[in-house]
Formats: C-alpha cells, sequence, structure tokens
C-alpha cells in the first residue's frame, strides 16, 4: 500500500506543486519508520519529532498517525498513542483511528466507546449510507 501511496504523491506532485512540503517525503519517512520497527518490535518514543511533531499541519499529522497506524493497525490503542503524542493531537488521533477504521470496521472500537457513543444509531445510518454510495455497484 505505501508502495502504491509513494507513486501517486510523486506524480501528482510532479503535475501540480513544483515547490513546497512534499506528502512523498513524508512517505519515505514512514518506509523508514516501518524498518525500524520491524526491526526493533517497537514505537520509537521519538517518534513525534520524526513527523514534525504531528503540528496542525496535514502534512506533519498525515506522516505521524500513519507511523502509529502501522506499528498497530488493528488496536484501538493506535488512536490514544495519536491522541497523546502532542501536537495537533485531534487530527491526529482522527486520521489513525479513521485508518484503523476503514481496516477494521468499528471492531477495533472498544465496546464501552461505542456503548456510550452519542447519536451512535444516527452515525451509524450515515456510515451505512455512505458504505452504499461509495459502494462498486453504486458508482456509475
Amino acid at each position: 500500500f505505501l508502495d502504491y501511496l509513494q507513486i501517486i504523491a510523486l506524480t501528482v506532485e510532479k503535475e501540480l506543486f513544483a515547490t513546497g512540503d512534499k506528502i512523498s517525503e513524508q512517505i519515505d519517512r514512514i518506509f523508514f519508520f516501518w524498518r525500524d520497527y520491524v526491526v526493533t518490535g517497537k514505537i520509537d518514543r521519538e517518534i513525534a519529532s520524526r513527523f514534525g511533531n504531528g503540528t496542525s499541519y496535514a502534512y506533519n499529522s498525515f506522516g505521524l498517525s500513519y507511523a502509529f497506524f502501522i506499528s498497530c493497525p488493528n488496536s484501538f490503542s493506535v488512536v490514544w498513542q495519536a491522541a497523546t503524542a502532542g501536537g495537533d493531537t485531534d487530527s491526529n488521533a482522527s486520521i489513525a483511528g479513521s485508518l484503523c477504521g476503514a481496516l477494521n470496521g468499528s471492531s477495533f472500537i472498544p465496546s464501552n466507546l461505542l456503548l456510550n457513543l452519542e447519536r451512535r444509531e444516527y452515525i451509524e445510518t450515515l456510515v451505512e449510507r455512505f458504505f452504499q454510495i461509495c459502494s462498486p455497484a453504486s458508482i456509475k
């Protein structure tokens, strides 16, 4: 997936952006993080500094959140890690949670959090409608 994402990022940057921050650079950092994580089996406590401390700038939040996600893609702990890493904590947790949700559905969310979720039925209805709209059968 990261290889594919890197190709897309490089293509878009080549066509649209001559200068400025590049998502492809963040993806390179994610590759390095992933290599280190595979070797050591643990998250480097300095991960936030590798991605601009996850500041309120999507360029930094993306890399930080994705790095947390790939470290433990099936666990809600990723959301907590991103939320407590510093920087733009709500954006970081939202991105990490979105990635986990896309992979796992709501099954990765602790049941006590789902049970106490305000407007849960409304949110679940919106999610179902979204998936219906985005399903391959409905796209013409």
